[in-house]
């Protein structure tokens, strides 16, 4: 029997795409979806939808139950918020409930989709998940949220063992017929500069591995041959 992948933020530009990836890969998919969002990109996949939100813990308790892993792409991206507090509770306090259902589960994998907005800088060079980054270099409620998402999943690896590896992708694009998400204008020119968008194919490899060298260890998807490729050898 094919395994069983919950994908959160299924529906949406990127998490669609994850769910094309396992469908192509031979999982199983679970796509969760908020009830008023629209389910047009998931239209004619075998992906099985179920309903929830990340500010309903119950919901994700559900959503992973039966499951075998988990690929969290969803998050509340807006360039301004009225109510920042609601941005924390759906980016920082759903990816914790997430991680603690995935755990109570007993997971074998998680992907959790973080941001390029949480790496650090290095004035002419690329950015990469080497450089150090603090709360403090974080700009508006989104990239915070971010951020602090990003330090949930790595305190949950460390304390609690939660099988988990971090993905950092730039401003996604790829061929579809919903448009995207706005570009991250937030951003700052340097590190744009230094993070090129990252390219999602029709059909590609999800960001997934099962290698251990990989636990906690977030991973920059601004040049997606690379995730494919690493992927492939695991």
């Amino acid at each position: 029997m094919a395994e069983t992948v919950l994908v959160t933020g299924a529906s949406g530009f990127v998490g669609s795409r994850v769910v094309l990836a396992l469908i192509a890969h031979g999982y199983g998919v679970r796509a969760l979806v908020r009830p008023a969002s629209s389910r047009r990109n998931l239209e004619g996949l075998p992906a099985h939808p179920v309903v929830g939100d990340l500010t309903d813990p119950v919901s994700l308790a559900t959503a992973v139950e039966g499951c075998d892993a988990l690929v969290h792409v969803a998050a509340d991206y807006r360039l301004w918020v009225r109510d920042p507090d609601a941005m924390m509770r759906a980016n920082v306090d759903g990816t914790r409930a997430l991680m603690e259902a995935a755990l109570a589960a007993g997971l074998k994998r998680v992907v959790h989709t973080s941001s390029v907005a949480t790496l650090g800088w290095r004035a002419g060079g690329p950015a990469d998940e080497a450089l150090p980054s603090r709360l403090d270099d974080m700009i508006g409620p989104y990239k915070r949220s971010k951020f602090l998402a990003e330090q949930v999943v790595r305190a949950l690896v460390a304390e609690r063992g939660l099988p988990a590896v971090i993905v950092n992708p730039s401003t996604p694009w790829a061929p579809a017929t919903c448009a995207p998400p706005p570009p991250a204008a937030s951003s700052s020119r340097r590190r744009r500069a230094a993070c090129p968008p990252t390219w999602i194919p029709a059909s590609t490899s999800s960001m997934w591995t099962t290698s251990p060298r990989a636990m906690c260890s977030p991973w920059n998807a601004a040049k997606w041959e690379s995730v494919t490729s690493w992927a492939a050898t695991t």
